[in-house]
């Protein structure tokens, strides 16, 4: 369905950019119809009349280029053509994000149709017995005590508490070593 979506999206942007683009160019063409209309609006807008104290009217006619026009015409080409390009640029991107969505979805479902037809995964591995469970890794954190690295009846041969005769020292015990020294 979106492999028609994204299809049915080139075409608009392709016709709507062709269709902004033509009547671009057919404006710029009509430069004379288009500078006699606004002439004709402006003189209409700015019809000017002076009535003098002995009761006389006076038209004042501005001159041809009065209202700018050709400038307004030249101007309106230069934004047409800025916003077709600014356009341009948007719709093509926005038309390449969903055809490449599109893409990306037809892989996917090709990729999950093989898997699928390949059959169903093997099983997992079974577990280790419980036996043979490994150890989980760890550094034994034991408390500092104040006698360095054995306490005091380790050093009469005897065993620290827990029966662990570890030389393991901390940071504390590191520190104070190396400052009596």
């Amino acid at each position: 369905m979106l492999h028609y979506g994204h299809r049915a999206t080139w075409l608009v942007v392709v016709v709507f950019l062709l269709d902004f683009f033509i009547s671009i160019i057919l404006f710029g063409v009509q430069n004379d119809a288009y500078e006699d209309w606004c002439l004709s609006v402006s003189h209409n807008v700015v019809d000017e009349h002076i009535v003098l104290s002995n009761g006389d009217t006076l038209s004042i006619l501005p001159k041809p280029d009065y209202f700018n026009c050709k400038k307004l015409w030249e101007d309106e080409i230069k934004l047409a053509i800025a916003v077709f390009i600014f356009m341009a640029i948007c719709y093509i991107y926005w038309a390449l994000c969903l055809w490449s969505y599109a893409q990306k979805l037809l892989t996917v479902s090709r990729e999950a149709a093989g898997v699928l037809a390949r059959g169903p995964p093997p099983p997992p591995p079974p577990p280790p017995p419980m036996g043979m469970m490994p150890r989980p890794m760890g550094m034994m954190n034991l408390k500092p005590h104040r006698y360095g690295d054995r306490a005091p009846d380790e050093e009469q041969g005897g065993v620290a508490e827990g029966g662990n005769r570890s030389r393991q020292k901390s940071a504390a015990q590191w520190a104070r070593d190396i400052l009596r020294s």
